[in-house]
């Protein structure tokens, strides 16, 4: 006999379903512009550092990309 092992059924708290129903924005816009620096003070909280933290959705291979071609004064 298989046995299929994934999560669920979840409850989800009610605040979050409705606000997971509100119309997404956009990452260039001035509305994530504001959320991010919110999120600022927190992040550097949970990170223990004093620095900005970046949030990247690649894997570890497009951060370890854009240190390398950030990181360089010419063409890499």
């Amino acid at each position: 006999m298989a046995r299929l092992f994934i999560p669920g059924p979840t409850d989800v708290h009610p605040n979050v379903l409705t606000a997971q129903a509100q119309p997404m924005i956009g990452h260039r816009g001035a509305d994530f512009t504001s959320l991010f620096a919110r999120l600022q003070p927190k992040l550097r909280q949970v990170f223990l550092t004093q620095s900005r933290v970046y949030i990247s959705t690649s894997s570890g291979t497009g951060l370890q990309e854009a240190a390398i071609r950030n990181g360089v004064a010419r063409k890499v």
